[in-house]
C-alpha cells in the first residue's frame, strides 16, 4: 500500500499564512518560446508542440487536454522593435480554442503586419481532462 501526502495550505518563509491553494489556482500550462525563424520552445508545461502557421501565427498543442473550452489563456511577448505589439487568440483567420490546442497571432499596433517576436509567452488555467 502506498501512502499519499496532500498539501492544502502553505505558509511563506516568514510564517505568514496560511495560503490556500486550489486546483484552479495552479497554472495548467505555460510556454516560453522564440518566435523568430523556426520557432523553438525554451521551456514548457503541458505544451507538447508548437505549430508555426506563418508570420506571427502560432498554435499551441497541449500534452493533456483541457476538460472543456472554458479555460483561460493569457499571452505576452517582447518585441525587439519599437512600438507596441498586440496578441489575440481566436481572432480573424484563427480557429477558436479547443480542448487540445489554441492559436495566437501577434501584430504591430495600427497595422496588419504580423511579427515573430524573440520572446513569446502563454499561460493557461482551467480543469484538465
Amino acid at each position: 500500500m502506498t501512502s499519499e501526502l496532500r498539501v492544502t495550505t502553505l505558509s511563506n518563509a516568514t510564517g505568514n499564512g496560511p495560503v490556500t491553494m486550489t486546483q484552479q489556482s495552479a497554472a495548467r500550462l505555460f510556454v516560453n518560446f522564440n518566435g523568430t525563424g523556426t520557432p523553438a520552445i525554451r521551456d514548457t508545461l503541458n505544451v507538447s508542440t508548437l505549430t508555426d502557421n506563418g508570420a506571427g501565427d502560432y498554435r499551441l498543442n497541449y500534452t493533456t487536454n483541457f476538460a472543456n473550452v472554458n479555460y483561460a489563456l493569457s499571452h505576452g511577448q517582447k518585441n525587439g522593435t519599437t512600438g507596441r505589439t498586440f496578441v489575440t487568440a481566436g481572432g480573424a483567420g484563427q480557429t477558436d480554442p479547443t480542448t487540445s490546442n489554441s492559436e495566437m497571432m501577434l501584430y504591430n499596433e495600427g497595422s496588419t503586419a504580423y511579427i515573430d517576436p524573440a520572446f513569446v509567452y502563454a499561460i493557461g488555467h482551467g480543469d484538465l481532462a
